[in-house]
């Protein structure tokens, strides 16, 4: 007996250290200092990131909308649009080193926890979309893999520890992606939940462009 409360107090201070460890890496103002990018900057950081990722499994792409132009002409923006109506000009605070991590961690879980198989690479679509509407601006973010279980909500999905996939994951993917929205002030960010759609998992952040001076 007192062999194994031994044992239980060296495992309970192991994961007290690694804990520790955890909650210091998501200190994201002393790793990742914050800089202004103008939307049209961070639409093309997104586009150089996702290109870097090579998968077997599914396609990554980057879409541009702006919202008041959605019409039969007009399915998709151009960067060419986006320079006209000044999205050059108009952009928020983020850190590179953080973005990407934040954009690695939605491509991991979607390797992870998708159910993607390899032939049907063709088919299986990982995609970030920026929704432009005049200062606003929502990034969505989604995958045409499994949908969530019906009683997943934000709450879940950000608690440490939790993953549908114990043999793939470590369960911080969730509170990761929050931390970093956090601290982006991507604070009322949200996810949708429709087993019908294409793509039944949508996360959406939505934030308020600043003009670069």
């Amino acid at each position: 007996l007192l062999e194994n409360l031994k044992i239980l107090k060296k495992d309970i201070s192991s994961l007290s250290i690694l804990n520790s460890q955890f909650k210091e890496d998501l200190d994201f103002s002393k790793k990742y200092p914050l800089k202004i990018y103008s939307a049209l900057e961070i639409y093309k950081l997104t586009l150089k990131i996702l290109k870097s990722y090579k998968s077997k499994l599914f396609s990554c792409s980057v879409q541009l909308r702006m919202l008041d132009l959605l019409d039969e002409e007009n399915k998709k923006t151009s960067e060419k649009k986006i320079k006209e109506f000044k999205y050059d000009k108009l952009g928020f605070r983020i850190n590179e080193e953080a973005f990407e991590r934040f954009l690695r961690q939605f491509v991991t879980n979607t390797k992870r926890h998708a159910g993607f198989e390899v032939e049907r690479k063709k088919e299986n679509k990982f995609i970030v979309r920026f929704d432009f509407d005049e200062l606003n601006l929502n990034i969505i973010i989604m995958n045409n893999g499994k949908p969530f279980a019906e009683d997943m909500t934000k709450e879940k999905f950000i608690q440490h520890g939790v993953t549908s996939n114990s043999k793939e994951g470590k369960g911080d993917g969730g509170e990761i992606i929050n931390e970093i929205s956090n601290y982006f002030q991507f604070n009322d960010w949200s996810f949708d939940m429709n087993n019908d759609d294409k793509f039944p998992v949508k996360f959406k952040f939505p934030l308020y462009l600043e003009h670069i001076e």
